[in-house]
């Protein structure tokens, strides 16, 4: 289910629901309060340029581990910059 809401939207993720996926996948901060969280799924979200991408990397990981974490890396960009990113899936 967790892949579908992530690459069973169509062609491209638009920045509202990158920001969700960020959030609900921890891999922005997730101790927010409730305006902080309507803000980042909005169109002229303003807390884009406070909030860090918080996915570290670690030699443990295997390569789709990795992988995955580079895909999140592109996404909370494509958020930070409120652009789509468009995926191939």
């Amino acid at each position: 289910q967790v892949l579908e809401m992530i690459f069973g939207v169509g062609s491209r993720i638009i920045p509202n629901h990158a920001g969700i996926l960020l959030l609900f996948m921890n891999a922005i901060e997730r101790d927010l309060e409730a305006e902080e969280i309507r803000d980042i799924s909005s169109i002229g979200g303003g807390s884009r340029e406070r909030i860090d991408f918080i996915m570290i990397d670690s030699p443990a990981y295997d390569a789709c581990i990795r992988e995955l974490l580079e895909f999140f890396r592109a996404l909370f960009v494509a958020w930070r910059l409120n652009a789509p990113l468009w995926i191939d899936a």
